[in-house]
């Protein structure tokens, strides 16, 4: 197990490398004349963060037809609650692309890690 000081090192050395902000949106419920409706809220803005692509390998149906099969990490600090299913905006080198978390994070004492996945038409 690592000292309390170790820790407190290496989660400055990974948060100096971020270098994005996020918000996080979750859908809450919203009822209407009886109506159920969901409804994106943000619940955090502006969370420093850093994005990872790791390509893990190519699937080829023929000449025309490869594939790149793209991993997207989030990294950011481990206390920001992400929900699975959550919708994250990510604003990178002034450019913002929306994330849906695909699933639960993976959390360590220094960061969290949210496997993502591209949403079209969103951000």
């Amino acid at each position: 197990m690592l000292s309390k000081n170790t820790v407190l090192m290496t989660r400055k050395a990974i948060e100096s490398s971020y270098d994005s902000t996020a918000d996080i949106f979750e859908k809450t419920k919203v009822i209407n004349s009886s109506i159920t409706k969901f409804k994106e809220t943000k619940v955090h803005s502006d969370i420093k963060c850093r994005l990872s692509y790791n390509s893990i390998g190519v699937t080829t149906n023929g000449e025309a037809n490869a594939t790149v099969t793209q991993i997207i990490k989030l990294f950011m600090a481990p206390e920001i609650e992400v929900k699975p299913g959550s919708v994250i905006h990510v604003n990178s080198m002034g450019i913002t692309k929306a994330y849906k978390c695909s699933g639960k994070p993976a959390v360590y004492p220094t960061h969290q890690e949210i496997v993502l996945d591209i949403l079209e038409n969103k951000a």
